[in-house]
């Protein structure tokens, strides 16, 4: 099925045309506020200011109800507003225009579910699954091994998000998702990601993982953690992947 998606925004343009199937799109914030509770949209795009009723006010308004997931996409950009939001149940908050690329990645991200987002093209998901596995495969993955792809994904899910991910200070809740996603424990999406890495330290080339890693893991310390592994690497491929 199509993901729903309302906008609220204070002009009545669609900044998304031919890149999301907007459903509705509100310049005030009571309607918006009631196409919600009518409709139950699986995500809200909202701008802070809204006539009648601000994105803050919205959020506390919808406090609790429902599973909509609300993303705020302003030009605004205040910390401390940022942290209200968030606190009051934004998934996420994107500066106006810059990060619309970033909010559109981040959308993105919930297809795995089986949600099918009109107008997101899937030749960029494409050429970053291969990079993904290309850099994975020079520092000495195994493709046949089960962790290859739990890694493959877990750095696509991280990587479309700027490598911000929500997940990514809490590494239990997205072995979670791909247990989930492949019928498996989240303990043996560890194991096979630790195994996967094992290997490659032992089998890889240390050259190439040199090149990418440097000094910032110490040959005294041996082989990286999980979550060492995951965040240098996201990080090299936020820095190189090309569009």
């Amino acid at each position: 099925f199509t993901m729903r998606i309302l906008l609220g925004t204070t002009n009545n343009d669609n900044a998304f045309e031919g890149q999301l199937a907007i459903k509705g799109i509100y310049q005030s914030g009571k309607e918006l506020y009631d196409a919600v509770c009518e409709t139950f949209p699986d995500v809200v795009i909202t701008d802070y200011i809204l006539k009648d009723l601000d994105g803050i006010g919205l959020l506390k308004k919808m406090a609790g109800q429902g599973n909509t997931k609300f993303i705020i996409y302003s030009e605004l950009s205040d910390a401390f507003i940022t942290r209200i939001a968030i606190s009051l149940g934004a998934v996420r908050v994107f500066k106006k225009p810059e990060e619309k690329n970033q909010l559109l990645d981040f959308i993105s991200s919930y297809a795995g579910g089986g949600i099918n987002i009109e107008g997101i093209s899937k030749e960029r998901e494409n050429k970053l699954a291969k990079y993904i596995g290309d850099t994975l495969k020079k520092i000495g993955m195994r493709p046949n091994l089960l962790g290859f792809n739990y890694l493959l994904d877990l750095i696509m899910l991280l990587v479309r998000n700027g490598n911000a991910f929500p997940y990514y200070n809490n590494m239990g809740k997205i072995y979670q998702q791909l247990a989930d996603k492949y019928g498996n424990r989240p303990n043996c999406i560890e194991r096979n990601i630790r195994n996967s890495i094992e290997t490659a330290w032992i089998c890889g080339d240390l050259d190439y993982i040199n090149s990418l890693f440097g000094f910032s893991i110490r040959s005294d310390k041996g082989k990286p953690t999980n979550s060492e592994f995951i965040g240098f690497i996201c990080d090299y491929i936020c820095n190189t992947f090309e569009e």
